[in-house]
């Protein structure tokens, strides 16, 4: 009965593993990621040629942005380099076997979910500037009070949006990690 449990819980692990494989969801997010720096600095190099007011700032907030994606994504990374040796297990152990791909299987959606909270930082941190250095290329340049307004305005929708818009994906991936982890301890070795 236990081996049956056992197959089971690895088939359904190879399943897992295989989807996350051939999903597509990395280059989504990091194509989105691209996007938002090429508008970005396509605008900071049309305004500091323009006039060259603000741009320390708008760098700024895109270079703190990218920062804490780098930071977030590569803390999630070095956990997924110490579960890649599940491998060496296949023949020798099948439940140490099953219970490394599980924890490899977590690792990697704990990186996948890295990466989307990651992302939703930098979105909630740059897209604001973005806005303001949208409306300033537009409507021209800023009192010092009426950048401010604009500036905490931008900044509030623009957080409360992107994070109501990766909720659900960000949900989706807490969701197969619990299961994963849950999977993983009901594995006795």
């Amino acid at each position: 009965m236990e081996y049956d449990k056992l197959q089971l819980i690895e088939h359904k692990a190879e399943k897992l593993l295989s989807e996350l494989k051939n999903s597509t969801e990395s280059s989504i997010y990091t194509n989105a990621l691209y996007v938002i720096i090429a508008l970005f600095m396509a605008s900071l190099c049309y305004l500091y040629i323009k006039s060259g007011k603000d741009t320390l700032v708008y760098a700024s907030a895109l270079v703190i942005g990218l920062i804490a994606y780098k930071f977030i994504v590569s803390n999630a990374a070095k956990e997924l380099d110490a579960s890649t040796n599940f491998l060496a297990y296949k023949s020798e152990n099948k439940p140490a076997y099953v219970k490394g791909m599980l924890q490899y299987l977590a690792s990697n959606i704990n990186v996948q979910l890295s990466r989307i909270k990651a992302l939703r930082t930098v979105y909630m941190l740059v897209f604001p500037f973005l806005l303001m250095m949208f409306r300033q290329i537009a409507l021209g340049s800023f009192g010092k009070s009426e950048y401010l307004f604009n500036l905490i305005v931008a900044l509030l929708l623009g957080a409360l949006f992107w994070y109501f818009f990766f909720k659900k994906p960000i949900d989706e991936k807490e969701a197969d990690y619990w299961e994963v982890s849950n999977l993983s301890k009901t594995i006795k070795l």
